[in-house]
């Protein structure tokens, strides 16, 4: 019986089986390490915790040179932008002195999108062109007491911003973290600031050509950009509530791509 055993535990070794003696041994070892957090989000990504451990919040920056490819243009082309033919796109003649430079870029991820004073913006992306590169700044929270710091560190970025510029954060974006920053008591300075909404320039270019808009379709039809591991939007905010409770941050490298 004993050989017999041997020769299907080598046969469940050469196919990648594991018995349930070993997935009970993985299951466990993985359990002690995440206990340990060797699984958290600052252990997986290349960030840091801003402020102290138990009252700050994670940043992950990257920094991309304006030749970076993004599509079939370079993140540099942004910065040719002439005031004259954004505010033409948009609409709205305040745009016509819309510099690049002096603009930032948002994106936020939330834990869903009904709005309300119990939506989070669990992760908040800013992006800005800095000397020779184009910053993005992605702020997370790993629990809902990280949200004060948080609000305070993109309020510094706010206040050296003439003009945001986003997709569809006129309706979306902007009324959740105006939500979230009064209910900080902390001001909202996006609060009458020139915004530069990419969905309706997008719309009055191509609707009568795609009729689909979503930022996915451009991306893929007008950008010739093809994401690659990438996490449906839906998925996200379990990803984020299943995190609070596990404290295994394995699937938010997917979430953080996306955003």
């Amino acid at each position: 019986m004993s050989d017999i055993q041997a020769k299907l535990d080598k046969l469940m070794h050469m196919q990648g089986i594991m018995s349930g003696a070993q997935l009970k041994t993985k299951v466990n070892t993985r359990n002690t390490l995440r206990i340990k957090g060797a699984f958290e989000v600052h252990q997986l990504l290349e960030g840091e915790i801003i402020g102290d451990t138990d009252d700050g919040f994670f940043l992950l920056r990257q920094d991309f040179p304006i030749d970076t490819p993004h599509g079939t243009t370079t993140l540099g082309t942004a910065l040719e932008a002439n005031g004259k033919h954004i505010s033409f796109s948009a609409n709205d003649e305040s745009l016509s002195e819309f510099d690049t430079r002096k603009a930032i870029f948002i994106d936020t991820e939330t834990t869903g999108l009904m709005g309300g004073t119990g939506t989070v913006t669990f992760l908040v992306g800013v992006g800005y062109f800095i000397d020779d590169v184009f910053r993005l700044d992605q702020c997370f929270m790993r629990d809902y007491d990280d949200e004060e710091p948080m609000l305070h560190y993109l309020d510094s970025l706010f206040q050296k911003a003439e003009t945001l510029v986003s997709y569809n954060g006129k309706s979306f974006d902007l009324p959740l973290l105006r939500t979230r920053f009064i209910t900080n008591r902390i001001p909202f300075r996006l609060e009458g600031m020139l915004h530069y909404d990419l969905v309706h320039a997008s719309r009055r270019f191509w609707r009568q050509r795609l009729r689909n808009c979503s930022l996915g379709n451009i991306e893929r039809e007008i950008m010739g950009i093809r994401r690659q591991g990438d996490v449906p939007g839906a998925e996200i905010p379990q990803i984020w509530l299943n995190y609070l409770h596990t404290r295994d941050a394995s699937r938010l490298k997917a979430v953080f791509y996306h955003h």
